[in-house]
């Protein structure tokens, strides 16, 4: 549940507006701001996953509740401290900014390494609808989050950056902790159902003497007729039987295809990414036919369902129609899982190409919006799958965080590459860009170097054939 609070560093382009206008903002400035948060949540990713591999899921949840009141409450105060009459904001009170918000990304990754990892870990045998279905809770928090944002609307027509994120940070506190307790309570209430205590009877001389006879499963006989105290599920291979598994961070960091990987989530997720956090410089950079925040809330809510929506349904289809190469299937038919990676990165060249080359108005705006949200929905609910057949399910958490720093190398990237074009088109005397001239040469760079990583998946495919 606390999932689907834990996204508010994606509402960024809602408060965005009302920052640019009362703390005059660059376009740079309001980047990096958003950069800290988006990329905030992965600088400590596989911190977080070894917390959860050694500790439990629940200190993951306490430790988020501990990042999301520190981080809101000092991204209030510095608003309300430094809000200038006529000049710029001081350069203390934007690293605050900076810092505060960047605390916001590391509580959501926080926030959503113990929800996921608490639903594999619950359902082993559906991962991918049980990981599916907690991140669209993920993916369907901008959309929550952002639909009270018209209750802090001002006479400009902007949202009040102070005012909604203390009702966004009081909210997403108060959801977070109580799962703190919530989880460990649930951890404590396994342990009595997976190992009920038995009554010890004490023996008899002849149950000492006599060898103990075995049971039906035990006695040796047809493999085929199993009986009914036989295990009703197959046992997967031992992992020490699985040649080449890193048991440590230098083995999996010497791993070609771990780079290979790495560099194709760096390309697409970063890109990806980058319209997330800056959605609303695209919108506003046409002249608009309703209000300023009002066409912006229409995208990021468009982005909030496209992603929850790709992730409620690519999850059970991964279930359905990509076999466990561990466990004995009679499925005659399989796919990779990297054919989902290749679906989301055709939708990402198309929906880029499409803004790169043909964008005219606010109006198609939509296109953008829809591919990124559902593509961006699609690779992160496949990638958990990928990484644990690839390299092992005991240092699952640890092996997927030190995966999701590609996309925090390719955020930063892209989302500086976008604030250099905005700021080289925007006209001296103002900080507003306007016209595609903005932004067009961005979605050109990313389409082409989707299509390139989208292609090298062939042979990424051929090497991993039969494994993921």
């Amino acid at each position: 549940m606390p999932l689907i609070f834990a996204g508010g560093v994606f509402c960024f382009p809602i408060i965005a507006p009302d920052l640019a206008e009362n703390m005059r903002l660059s376009q740079s400035q309001l980047s990096t701001i958003v950069l800290a948060g988006i990329i905030g949540q992965y600088p400590f990713a596989a911190l977080a996953g070894e917390l959860v591999d050694r500790v439990g899921t629940w200190a993951c949840s306490g430790t988020a509740a501990v990042l999301f009141a520190t981080g809101y409450s000092l991204f209030v105060w510095t608003i309300n401290k430094e809000i200038p009459p006529d000049a710029h904001i001081s350069a203390t009170g934007f690293r605050i900014l900076v810092a505060a918000y960047g605390m916001l990304g590391l509580g959501a990754v926080f926030a959503y390494f113990s929800a996921v990892f608490s639903a594999a870990k619950e359902f082993p045998h559906h991962n991918g609808l049980a990981m599916g279905t907690s991140m669209a809770l993920f993916g369907l928090s901008p959309l929550f989050l952002s639909l009270p944002s018209y209750l802090f609307i001002t006479p400009a027509g902007h949202v009040n950056a102070e005012a909604y994120i203390i009702f966004t940070g009081s909210l997403t506190t108060a959801m977070t902790t109580i799962s703190t307790f919530g989880l460990k309570q649930v951890g404590r209430g396994q342990q009595v159902v997976l190992e009920p205590p038995q009554r010890a009877e004490a023996p008899d001389e002849e149950a000492l003497l006599l060898p103990k006879p075995l049971s039906e499963a035990e006695r040796p006989g047809d493999p085929q007729t199993p009986s009914e105290e036989a295990p009703l599920l197959p046992k997967r291979l031992p992992e020490v039987e699985r040649p080449g598994y890193p048991q440590t961070w230098l083995t999996l960091l010497r791993d070609r295809y771990f780079w290979w990987l790495f560099v194709t989530m760096a390309v697409m997720l970063g890109s990806s990414e980058m319209v997330l956090g800056n959605i609303a410089s695209v919108v506003t950079s046409f002249i608009l036919t309703t209000k300023p925040s009002q066409a912006v809330s229409n995208q990021v809510q468009l982005l909030s369902i496209a992603n929850t929506i790709s992730r409620l349904v690519s999850g059970p289809l991964i279930d359905i129609l990509c076999v466990d190469p561990e466990l004995p299937s009679r499925q005659k038919y399989s796919i990779s899982r990297l054919a989902f990676v290749a679906v989301g990165g055709v939708i990402l060249v198309f929906c880029h190409g499409f803004m790169g080359f043909f964008a005219t108005s606010e109006a198609q705006v939509w296109i953008l919006s829809l591919g990124v949200g559902v593509s961006y929905g699609l690779i992160w609910t496949v990638i958990p799958a990928i990484v644990k057949l690839a390299w092992g399910e005991p240092n699952l958490g640890r092996n997927f965080g030190m995966i999701s720093y590609a996309p925090f190398v390719g955020t930063s990237l892209w989302t500086y590459l976008f604030a250099f074009n905005v700021e080289r088109e925007s006209q001296p005397d103002t900080q507003h860009c306007v016209g595609v001239k903005c932004w067009q040469m961005t979605f050109q760079a990313c389409t082409a170097l989707v299509a390139i990583v989208l292609l090298s998946l062939v042979g990424l495919w051929r090497e991993w054939r039969g494994r993921v």
